[in-house]
């Protein structure tokens, strides 16, 4: 019951908000979910849930569950990590019905793609 309690995702908030961008930042809980079992002496937050952030993020934004058809270009380029600062951001390319994300803090790529949605 205890893991009922603890967060799934860092506290966003919103540095900047453009018509079709936005940019998020956030500290990833030391007490996160996803850290129980997922390398107990090296705890890192997995790909897949990096994904999952941007999407829940996205549909918050746009106000609409989207539906991914596929990712492209996806690259995890560095372990994101208990108590890291992340930033966030979206670019939303309503034309062609995708997201481009990217994960970072200060130089560092944490995670990056390029989301396709059902048209």
């Amino acid at each position: 019951m205890e893991q009922l309690n603890k967060p799934t995702e860092p506290q966003w908030r919103i540095i900047r908000q453009e018509e079709n961008c936005l940019r998020l930042t956030g500290r990833v809980p030391l007490d996160l979910l996803y850290f129980a079992g997922h390398f107990d002496s090296f705890p890192l937050v997995p790909g897949v849930v990096e994904l999952q952030w941007v999407v829940t993020q996205t549909q918050k934004w746009l106000q609409r569950e989207i539906l991914p058809v596929r990712i492209d270009n996806l690259k995890f380029q560095q372990f994101l990590r208990p108590e890291a600062e992340v930033e966030m951001l979206l670019i939303w390319e309503p034309e062609k019905e995708r997201i481009k994300f990217k994960l970072t803090s200060n130089n560092d790529v944490y995670g990056s793609g390029l989301i396709v949605l059902n048209k």
